[in-house]
């Protein structure tokens, strides 16, 4: 142990030696660096918005009008509508049948003639059986969608999903015949029937008329796409280039439910709800 020791402080003192000759020669001697501070440079990051969509109603002039969740302007409040039919959500007809328990038979059609829109309600003057006044329609609501940020989201899909009616628990039958409308920047798209048993396939118009397949999206995961590689406009307070989506709420008088013997003593009053998603356009 004491030879180890020794041997070291002399591989020491050898070392010195060597470094005082080294000076001796060279006139200068090499200190090691122990500064405390590093730096380091180069690095760049930049923020990726994540660019989804928002929805406002009608008003839609302020950026707090624009969100993820909205609620619709018009909502018929206390008002009761008329069965209906139509095609293509443009012209509507009324008929009266000769049969309580079959709505469709024999039926007395009208077309309605003058509309008005009064708070987000259609209204109709038919020119036979509602001349002196008028009847309410349907329900329509407007929506506008955009990109959550300041930049296009191009080639995108838009899809309508969860289509539900609430309320249907008094004239179950009978409210089976509710229909959704919609048209995008007013170009008809498709009719839908949220509720199971409705009559999906009829005839508007009477004969000779227009051949109807509404979609049923009673079930719980229903999605229809309605815009196909489109570009979703960027951003603005007031959405002056927003998406319009125009939704109609209405009973379809050629379904096989509505008919005088499903008319309970109490009526539902019916609640709509669904969701608009968009995603990477897919062939």
């Amino acid at each position: 142990m004491k030879f180890s020791k020794k041997l070291r402080v002399m591989a020491a003192a050898i070392a010195m030696l060597t470094l005082s000759t080294a000076g001796a020669v060279t006139g200068t001697v090499a200190w090691f660096t122990a500064n405390n501070v590093v730096n380091a440079s180069g690095m760049q990051i930049q923020a990726e918005a994540e660019n989804g969509i928002v929805i406002a109603n009608e008003t839609h002039t302020a950026d707090s009008h624009w969100a993820v969740d909205v609620v619709a302007s018009h909502n018929g409040g206390t008002n009761t509508f008329i069965p209906t039919s139509t095609a293509n959500l443009s012209t509507w007809y009324h008929g009266l049948s000769d049969q309580a328990d079959n709505g469709q038979h024999n039926v007395d059609y009208d077309t309605f003639g003058t509309f008005t829109i009064t708070d987000g309600i259609g209204s109709a003057t038919s020119t036979k059986h509602f001349s002196t006044s008028a009847k309410n329609v349907y329900l329509v609501n407007e929506f506008y969608v955009q990109a959550s940020a300041k930049t296009a989201i191009s080639g995108q899909d838009i899809f309508i999903e969860k289509i539900a009616i609430t309320g249907n628990t008094n004239s179950a039958e009978l409210d089976k015949s509710i229909r959704v409308g919609l048209m995008v920047d007013d170009s008809f798209k498709d009719i839908y029937a949220p509720l199971s048993g409705a009559t999906t396939s009829y005839t508007v118009g009477g004969t000779g008329g227009t051949s109807v397949s509404a979609i049923d999206v009673s079930g719980a995961n229903d999605s229809n796409k309605v815009c196909d590689n489109i570009n979703i406009p960027a951003y603005t307070t007031n959405g002056a280039s927003a998406i319009k989506f125009s939704v109609f709420v209405y009973f379809e008088g050629e379904d096989a439910n509505h008919k005088s013997a499903n008319i309970q003593n109490t009526l539902d009053t019916l609640a709509l709800s669904f969701s608009l998603r968009n995603a990477n356009h897919q062939a």
